[in-house]
């Protein structure tokens, strides 16, 4: 159990459902303190990502948090002691079973990155693939008479959740418990919609707040080298079905930038706004920071002007481009120049990703031509 999904110290967490119910976790002492430090505008060091977004300009998932809940936060920011600490939303990842493994993944969201952990990160030993918490009696025992009563927004990821039982089972406990007003979001890489008996849009229909973010970090044969295991053309079929099928859900994009794509950016952020998937001013770009050798940083510095350049020249031919799109493309640039990430990292990327591709029968040169100067050798 962590503060949120992209709090700091993923290897420190605040607790585990296995050794202590959610309850026990949430009244815990170290709970408390991070609580009170909030109250008192002080940053905890978990949530130093939010931290460097707000730096650079941009909406942080903070924001969004508070956001969502006007009268907590402003009951909290007005009169404190008048709010009782409870758990009304819960983002869960019940397991990391995937069918991706994707380049910017790890063992711990996707069972199938198993085999080439050990390849590339022989020093983390990793015991078995399959990691999660869905199999727990004693969790869900207290999700149902503890938590699920007073819970209003339940986020559910992965691994992917659509290739999960549990996924499924827990759509179906909310629906028995009367909860389709429920705020729900679902992150999805968007593979398939349906598994088993179960098609995953016939049960979000009957969800009336429903917030789905896919899953996409490139198009066509690039997006599928960094997300091993997607067919883009199915990618582009599920997402056209849930515009259609699911009309009153909010449908987010999110893109993780990489060494990988932001030479190309242009070219995949207007092949996804031409298919009108979602609206552009739902599509949130994360500068990817782990693993350290695929950040944008990383890049030569040839290279990070070329891209400054390109960028810059394409927000001035585009003045229709969203604010909030615009906005993140002027802090990619800041973030990609605040780091010699090539003097640190340009060898790892280049064995690493050398590494990936043997054992993937992959060719990054023959994909992105551009990176050339990264040191990367042809197949």
């Amino acid at each position: 159990m962590h503060l949120c999904c992209i709090a700091l110290g993923q290897d420190a967490p605040i607790g585990n459902v296995h050794e202590r119910s959610l309850s026990e976790i949430f009244a815990s002492d170290r709970y408390v303190k991070i609580r009170q430090q909030m109250l008192e505008g002080k940053w905890p060091w978990e949530c130093q990502g939010c931290k460097d977004r707000e730096l650079l300009g941009l909406p942080s998932y903070r924001h969004f948090s508070n956001s969502k809940y006007p009268s907590y936060f402003g009951l909290l920011t007005s009169n404190p002691g008048a709010l009782v600490p409870t758990i009304r939303s819960l983002d869960l990842r019940p397991n990391n079973i995937c069918n991706f493994k994707c380049r910017s993944c790890g063992v711990d969201a996707s069972n199938r990155w198993f085999s080439d952990h050990h390849l590339i990160h022989p020093e983390a030993k990793v015991l078995q693939s399959y990691q999660g918490f869905d199999k727990s009696p004693a969790f869900w025992m207290e999700f149902d008479h503890n938590v699920l009563p007073g819970l209003e927004e339940l986020d559910v990821a992965g691994g992917e959740p659509l290739l999960s039982q549990s996924h499924y089972l827990l759509l179906e406990k909310l629906i028995a418990h009367g909860k389709q007003n429920i705020k729900l979001q679902v992150v999805t890489n968007l593979s398939q919609l349906r598994f088993m008996h179960w098609d995953a849009i016939e049960l979000w229909k009957q969800f009336s707040q429903l917030d789905l973010t896919l899953s996409l970090d490139g198009v066509g044969t690039q997006g599928e080298y960094i997300r091993h295991g997607m067919n883009y053309d199915t990618w582009v079929k599920n997402a056209l079905r849930v515009k259609r099928e699911l009309p009153h859900a909010k449908r987010n994009l999110h893109f993780v930038v990489s060494i990988f794509n932001v030479a190309d950016l242009r070219e995949h952020y207007e092949t996804i706004v031409r298919g009108n998937y979602v609206n552009a001013n739902s599509i949130t770009l994360t500068f990817l920071t782990k693993p350290a050798y695929m950040s944008v940083q990383v890049l030569t510095p040839v290279l990070k002007s070329q891209v400054e350049r390109e960028i810059r020249v394409w927000l001035s031919e585009a003045p229709q481009m969203p604010a909030a799109v615009r906005e993140q493309l002027v802090a990619l640039i800041e973030f990609m120049k605040q780091t010699d990430g090539y003097t640190l990292h340009g060898r790892e990327f280049a064995s690493k990703t050398r590494l990936l591709d043997l054992a993937r029968g992959e060719d990054a040169l023959a994909l992105f031509p551009k990176l050339e100067s990264m040191q990367l050798e042809k197949r």
